[in-house]
């Protein structure tokens, strides 16, 4: 079965309102906002969101046209993928708005080149359960959430 995508205008909307807050690196980046119905899997577990970048032919069919140079030219643009059926039935806003921002979190974007990023902390929760924040980086993405904590349930 092939995905389907539709344009995820509420996306953009977020994007529009976290991007001069937070990512004002991307003010002028090249970016589009679709969702996927499937929603595309990793692990065998389906991906809420998924930020990449479309360069070389798949941009040149694409017909996105950018003025990185000056003059209007193909090139290189991004895209944030989320799951449909995620987004319109079972995320609310709070969750759709750190989703977003979560995405927008993996590009860099230095007025020419757009690159993704990875995670900050990649681990297992096994790990965490057998030897606790074991590493600076594990220990550092805690403190900085544990402000942040909230009695909600979050999507499994």
């Amino acid at each position: 079965m092939s995905a389907a995508y539709l344009p995820a205008q509420d996306a953009r909307r977020i994007a529009a309102d976290l991007i001069p807050a937070h990512h004002p690196h991307l003010e002028d980046a090249p970016l589009r906002y679709v969702l996927r119905e499937p929603p595309a899997k990793k692990n065998n577990r389906a991906r809420l969101g998924v930020a990449r970048v479309v360069s070389g032919l798949g941009a040149y069919f694409a017909g996105i046209t950018t003025a990185l140079s000056g003059r209007p030219s193909v090139g290189p643009f991004g895209v944030v993928e989320l799951a449909a059926t995620h987004w319109n039935e079972l995320l609310n806003d709070s969750q759709r708005r750190a989703l977003v921002d979560h995405e927008l979190c993996h590009f860099a974007y230095d007025g020419e080149r757009l690159t993704i990023m990875g995670h900050d902390v990649e681990e297992f929760e096994a790990v965490i359960r057998r030897h606790g924040l074991w590493s600076t980086d594990l220990f550092d993405l805690v403190s900085a959430g544990a402000d942040q904590l909230r009695l909600e349930e979050p999507l499994t």
